[in-house]
């Protein structure tokens, strides 16, 4: 099943634009400032946060360019998972931009500020 944050990100060219998130519950407003971001041997990114009371899901996107439409990479149903290892399609000596929201109650956070790894 697709979500309504999905639905709307498919249908916006940036993430940053998408306001009215969740037709079902509003807007969750808390979100992850910002997450950290680690290149890693092997064409890897680590990416962390910090564990939000109450979520149900973080939804992790990700862009090649900060101003650039974010996909959905992987959504994480476990409350307590704080970190997240990307390897799907990393190239070297390229920039890429993870952002995340926050699901709680059913209700979706808007995206965080991105976060920049340039994986060499």
């Amino acid at each position: 099943a697709t979500s309504n944050l999905q639905k709307s990100a498919s249908r916006n060219s940036r993430m940053e634009d998408v306001t009215n998130i969740s037709e079902e519950g509003g807007v969750y407003e808390k979100t992850i400032k910002k997450p950290g971001v680690k290149a890693q041997k092997g064409k890897k990114v680590q990416v962390s946060w910090k564990k939000v009371k109450g979520a149900s899901a973080y939804l992790i996107y990700r862009s090649d360019s900060k101003n650039g439409t974010y996909r959905l990479i992987k959504t994480i149903r476990k409350q307590k998972t704080v970190r997240f290892t990307d390897s799907k399609k990393i190239k070297k000596n390229k920039n890429y931009y993870y952002k995340i929201a926050v699901c709680r109650d059913g209700m979706y956070s808007p995206l965080g500020t991105a976060a920049k790894v340039k994986v060499k």
